[in-house]
């Protein structure tokens, strides 16, 4: 199914079943592995870290945390979640 495709699929299911469905960018490969690392980088870093807050906050995007990471130059974070957000964006 073209991507234009299933995001008017996933548009319609939403609006059918809100809240359930999510929308065709959420439910791809390439965003999963971008969500599985942030949840996992999270998984280790304490409260007092720059980039808790963020990704603790489902309002942040991960556009957003990747520029707050460049700004504070966390490099352990950029090294794995650029690619990955790249390989989203141009999925």
């Amino acid at each position: 199914m073209h991507t234009a495709d299933q995001r008017r699929l996933y548009a319609l299911l939403n609006q059918i079943v809100p809240d359930s469905i999510g929308s065709a960018d959420e439910n791809s490969k390439e965003f999963q592995r971008l969500e599985d690392w942030a949840n996992h980088y999270l998984s280790g870093i304490g409260c007092n870290h720059p980039l808790f807050g963020p990704l603790s906050d489902h309002l942040c995007s991960h556009g957003e945390i990747i520029a707050i990471a460049k700004r504070q130059k966390i490099h352990d974070y950029l090294v794995v979640a650029e690619p990955l957000y790249i390989a989203w964006k141009n999925s």
